[in-house]
């Protein structure tokens, strides 16, 4: 039986938005230290706060898990063709950011994000991939490497996708998003207080 575009539009949307919900960070942290990642260090549920706090192995299984949920979001959206992985896009970050089950307080949506473009268009997710490393490595500031690539994301969909229109306009709102997600970063960038990266697990 064939589904109409409008169901499977709601299909895609809410089982991207349950994915994004599954958030790694939280539940590694949960089950190694049993305590909530987003009580200790930056209080970010995200893959560089997971390495500083608990070390590289439970980190990794940070990394994967969000890397893996956004992939498995793009191939469900690929159901509808790269309009439905657009979608996808747009509700897992959503969802990473404010997931259901862990009370709309999660990470900033960056290795996800990334995983989604990898799907959608490698050579923008090369691009963004090459941008973030490059500012990374010459300033030693994850934010600033995921803002950089964050605000090229809609010129990049603009030049590779100008057609149709709302592809921009959806990498617009994730771009915001992911911004507004750094907010605080950014205010400690300006003032020149933010962290500059240091992946060696704290220790008391």
């Amino acid at each position: 039986m064939d589904i109409p575009n409008f169901w499977k539009f709601v299909i895609i949307a809410l089982a991207s938005y349950l994915l994004g919900s599954v958030n790694s960070a939280v539940i590694v942290s949960r089950a190694f230290m049993k305590k909530d990642l987003r009580t200790m260090g930056s209080g970010n549920a995200g893959t560089t706060n997971a390495l500083r706090v608990m070390g590289t192995g439970p980190a990794a299984f940070v990394f994967l898990g969000d890397i893996l949920k956004g992939i498995a979001a793009a191939l469900i959206g690929s159901w509808m063709g790269k309009d439905g992985e657009m979608i996808a896009a747009f509700f897992v970050i959503l969802g990473h950011a404010y997931p259901v089950f862990f009370g709309f307080r999660g990470g900033k949506g960056i290795l996800t994000t990334a995983a989604v473009l990898l799907i959608f268009d490698w050579r923008i997710f090369l691009v963004v991939l090459y941008i973030f490393i490059v500012v990374v490595a010459l300033s030693h500031i994850v934010s600033l490497g995921s803002v950089t690539a964050a605000a090229l994301m809609p010129v990049l969909m603009l030049i590779f996708h100008p057609s149709p229109w709302w592809y921009t306009v959806v990498a617009v709102v994730l771009c915001g998003g992911i911004i507004l997600l750094h907010r605080k970063n950014i205010v400690r960038l300006v003032q020149g207080t933010e962290s500059r990266s240091s992946f060696k697990k704290k220790t008391k």
